[in-house]
C-alpha cells in the first residue's frame, strides 16, 4: 500500500551559494612559486611577441587533505601586474591562509579580496 502523506521538507540546495556559506576552509598548507614556461607557439600582441609565459603558481592544502592549484596569469602589456608583484602579492595570501583560523568559503573570499583589492579572482 502507497502512502499518500506529504512531505512538508524543504528542498536542499546544493549550489555554490550554499557552499560559501556552509563550506568551512581550514588550510594546512598554502604555498607560491614562480611558473615560467616557454610557448610552443608564440604569439604576437599588437606589436609584442610572446614567447613564454611567466606565471605564478599557487598550491594550498586544507586539512582534510584537499589539494587545489591555482594560476594568476601575467600578460605583459595586459595585466598592471609583473611576475615579481604576483609573487609578492601571492605569498601574502598564502601568509595569510597559513595564519587564518578556519572560516566559511564567503568570509575566506572576503578576506582574501581584501588583500588583493582590485582584483576579480575566480572562485
Amino acid at each position: 500500500m502507497a502512502s499518500s502523506a506529504t512531505s512538508t521538507a524543504k528542498p536542499i540546495a546544493y549550489g555554490f551559494k550554499t557552499l560559501l556559506e556552509t563550506f568551512t576552509v581550514d588550510v594546512h598548507r598554502a604555498e607560491n612559486r614562480p611558473l615560467n614556461v616557454p610557448l610552443i607557439a608564440p604569439f604576437t600582441i599588437a606589436s609584442s611577441k610572446l614567447e613564454k609565459v611567466e606565471n605564478v603558481a599557487i598550491r594550498v592544502e586544507l586539512s582534510n587533505g584537499a589539494v587545489g592549484w591555482g594560476e594568476a596569469p601575467i600578460l605583459p602589456f595586459v595585466t598592471a601586474e609583473d611576475q615579481n608583484i604576483a609573487m609578492v602579492k601571492a605569498s601574502e595570501a598564502c601568509g595569510f591562509l597559513l595564519k587564518c583560523p578556519a572560516l566559511t568559503l564567503g568570509s575566506m573570499l572576503t578576506e582574501i579580496g581584501d588583500i588583493l583589492p582590485g582584483h576579480q579572482f575566480a572562485s
